[in-house]
This record gives structure tokens, sequence and C-alpha cells, in this order.
């Protein structure tokens, strides 16, 4: 068997588990974050859903008092376009990103020890009865007052009212889970070279399948510490490379693994309608991964072939939430995210025994240069009467990718996005909210520069529309 040959089984071997590799993908929730109130007011760090706590602050779901349950369904409308110019362009990359359908389940549940807190006794509102403070509805026939209803769940406070704007007791441990899937596939990768123009962070990042765990320590009345995981699915790959005569011959063998990544947070109430939040969010890196194993010149070859295919940096939030007035409530976040912390998205090929690096020597993928992004968000809650609540927030946020003007062409849009909702809360702690988003890429054209040649033209929008239903008990 000749030196070639045995070089070109080798070759193979990677490229087959190149095929499968797909460039970075941002993560959903850092594009369209997650529950009714933090996709329409864009800012939740201080106060969000009691249920998408478990993502935006672990330290504000232990200030939770009340178990939940909440059912989502989001659809993603993609309308990006890129032109390369070129007759031969993958049709795909072309085409821009497809739409995308998902549902999301969110359970919380208070954990208590020994007898409730005494002492916390207050007046019916309407009839002046004295009630305790986890009494769910008025004991007078006559009146019948349901206290989850007189003040509209903001967050994680969906207690009863108390006219000295007290809050209900919480229990000292509140756990929560928050599982999310597409509806299909349940895993997504692409195939396509960085050199090929393609939208690297929108495309199949939204494609996995995965669950959030958080546990939240309630440390004093107004202070509230947490912490939990994320996970996603992720695929892994062997491949087993033959050379035999002239025949190359690859089999593959792909598993469901899973990646995850540490979050952490801390609640803080200071005074009467005043909420702080602090969260870290860490870096989640997916990868298709695997072996080739290829027998040249009478001996095996073993080669580990690693690509990346979803990215999510690191990120540090910090946010406020001020109820102006029982009607008005004013949100804002800023959030850091480390992307120049990516360390490129091409395929690495590492020999693992001296044989091996005799026919090939390790390859290495240059950093690509992404930079970190600092993002700003406002958002605005008004409350028309007591079940009622009307939602609206926006946020700019500038693109970590720089100008594409050597042979990669990973485009990412710098963007502005307004969001809105409505939600409506019955009797018994029964919910449903409706909110969209819109997200406006700024146009981009960019001619390479020598010894690169020619260029792309890139602009679009997304819209987002969601609908959850939920139930606090």
């Amino acid at each position: 068997m000749s030196r070639p040959r045995a070089r070109s089984g080798v070759l193979l071997g990677v490229a087959a588990l190149a095929f499968l590799a797909a460039p970075s993908r941002a993560d959903f929730f850092e594009h369209y974050g997650t529950g009714p109130r933090g996709s329409s007011l864009a800012a939740a760090t201080a106060e969000p859903d009691v249920e998408a706590a478990v993502y935006y602050n672990p330290g504000a779901l232990a200030l939770a008092n009340r178990g939940a349950f909440a059912l989502g369904y989001q659809y993603l409308f993609h309308d990006l376009s890129m032109d390369s110019g070129s007759p031969t362009a993958d049709a795909r990359a072309e085409g821009g990103v497809d739409d995308y359908a998902g549902i999301s389940v969110g359970v919380v549940r208070p954990i208590r020890f020994g007898r409730r807190a005494e002492g916390l006794d207050f007046e019916c509102p309407r009839c002046g009865t004295t009630v305790g403070r986890t009494t769910r509805r008025c004991p007078v026939p006559a009146c019948g007052t349901d206290f989850e209803v007189l003040r509209p769940a903001r967050g994680v406070d969906p207690g009863a009212p108390a006219p000295a704007g007290e809050e209900p007791p919480a229990a000292p441990l509140t756990v929560g889970l928050l599982f999310f899937t597409p509806n299909e596939p349940v895993v997504g990768v692409s195939s396509r070279g960085a050199e090929q123009p393609q939208f690297v962070t929108y495309e199949s990042g939204v494609q996995r399948l995965g669950f959030l765990f958080a546990l939240g320590w309630r440390a004093r009345e107004t202070l509230g510490v947490g912490a939990g995981l994320s996970v996603l699915a992720d695929s892994s790959v062997k491949t087993v490379t033959r050379t035999v005569g002239s025949d190359v011959k690859v089999d593959f063998f792909q598993d469901l693994s899973a990646a995850w990544a540490p979050n952490a947070g801390v609640g803080w109430r200071p005074g009467p309608g005043l909420s702080l939040g602090a969260a870290y969010r860490g870096e989640l890196s997916l990868k298709v991964e695997g072996t080739t194993l290829t027998n040249a010149l009478g001996f095996d070859l073993d080669l580990d072939v690693e690509s990346i295919t979803l990215f999510t940096p690191q990120q540090a939030a910090l946010g406020v939430a001020w109820e102006a007035s029982p009607r008005l409530s004013a949100l804002a976040d800023w959030t850091w995210y480390d992307w120049s912390a990516y360390p490129g998205a091409g395929t690495a090929v590492l020999p693992t025994s001296g044989a091996s690096a005799t026919l090939l020597s390790a390859s290495t993928v240059p950093r690509p240069g992404f930079r970190d992004i600092h993002v700003p968000r406002l958002g605005l809650e008004w409350r028309p009467s007591i079940p009622w609540a009307l939602r609206a927030g926006g946020y700019h946020r500038p693109s970590p990718v720089p100008e594409q003007r050597g042979t990669s062409s990973l485009i990412d849009l710098d963007k502005d996005v307004i969001a809105a909702g409505v939600g409506r809360r019955w009797e018994g702690g029964v919910g449903l909210d409706l909110y969209g988003q819109l997200h406006m890429l700024e146009g981009q054209s960019v001619r390479k520069s020598p010894p690169a040649t020619g260029g792309y033209q890139a602009r679009g929008t997304i819209a987002v529309v969601g609908l959850s239903f939920s139930y606090r008990y």
C-alpha cells in the first residue's frame, strides 16, 4: 500500500467527521429570552416569571412563595437573506434560516420545613376580615375575595396582597425546572464550511433539546441566592475508516450525549417596590467529537476529530425593577457576553499516537477574533386593571463578529429588538399570556480583501410569537 493511498484514507475519515461539523450557534435564550415576562419586557434579571427565574436568576427564584406550572409555545419566522453574487453558491446559504417552533415546560416547587410563619395575618382589603397570610380566598361568604387576582402575579411575587406592602413569607428553599424542546429535530446541525456565507449565531442553535435546573435559598426575608445547571443535548460521532486495496470504507456511529454549564444568581429587595438582581451563566460549548481509526502501512492510525456546533459564552447580568406605582413598573438590565473566548468552529485533527503524527500532524483552527458585547435592555409593565398586564420592552444588540474580509463569511448583524405582550390572570391562579418580538437586523455589504475574492450582502428580520399558560398554587 502506498503512502499517498494511506494518507487519502486518513483524510477521508477526517472529512467524514468534518462533514457533520457546523459553525458556532448562540443558544435560543440569548436572542429571544424565555417566559412571557422576559420575552415581552426584554429585561428580567431582577423580577422574572417565577418559572423563568431558573434561567434568568436562580436568586430571584428563592423569593418565590408558591408553586408554579407553565406551558409555553413559541414560533420564529425568519426572513434572513444573503447574496454572495456567486452562481455556484450553496442554495441553503443563499436562502437564509429555517423557521422554528418549540415547546417549553416550567415547574417550580417551594420546600417548607416545620410550621409556617406566624404573626403575618392581614385584613381583607374589601370586607376587613382578618385572615392568615397563606389564605387564598376570603372566608366570608358575602365577600369571597380571591387574593391571587387582587394583586397580579408579578414574576416571582404571585402572593396575596398586604395593605402595608409586606411580602408573603417564602419557603426557605425553592426548586425549579425548565424543559424545552423543538418540534423537530431534537438535535440539529449543518455541514457548511466557514468560507460559505451563513448566519453564524441563528441557525441550528435553536434546534436543541435541553433543560435547566435551579435551587434557590432564601437567606433573609428580602435576600435570595441560588444556583443551577443548564444542560443541552449533543451528539457524539465515531467513524471507522478501512482502507482495502483501492477502496476506502467509512462506518458512522452516532450517540446522543449532553453538555452542561453552571448558573448562579442573587435577588434582593432593599425596599418597597424595588428589586435588584445579579446573575452569572457559564460557558456552554457543544461539539461533534469522534475518532477515526484507519489501517494504513500495516498499523492502525488513531485520530481524534472535533468541531464546535454551538457556543454560548459566559455571561454576567445586572438588573433592577422599580414599581413606580401600583399600576406601573419599570425594568432595566445590562448583560455582558464573553464572545472573545469563542475558539472558532472549524475542525481540529489531533493525532493520538506517534504513528498517527508521522502521517498527519495536528491541525488547529485559528481564533476568529470575536469581541465581547454589552447589551442594555429596558422594559415597562402597565396594569390598567387588576387582572390585566400590558408589557413592552426593547434593546440593541451589537454583533460580536468582526467584518469578514478574509476567506471566512460568518454573518451576524447588529440589530434592534422591540417586544410587547399582554397577560391575564383569573381566580384560582390560572394565567394566559401572549407576546411577540420583532428583530430588525441592520443590512451589511462586505467586499473581500485580497487575496480573498468576492463578498456578500446580508439583511433580515425575525418575528417571534409566543403563547403561555400558567398555574400558580
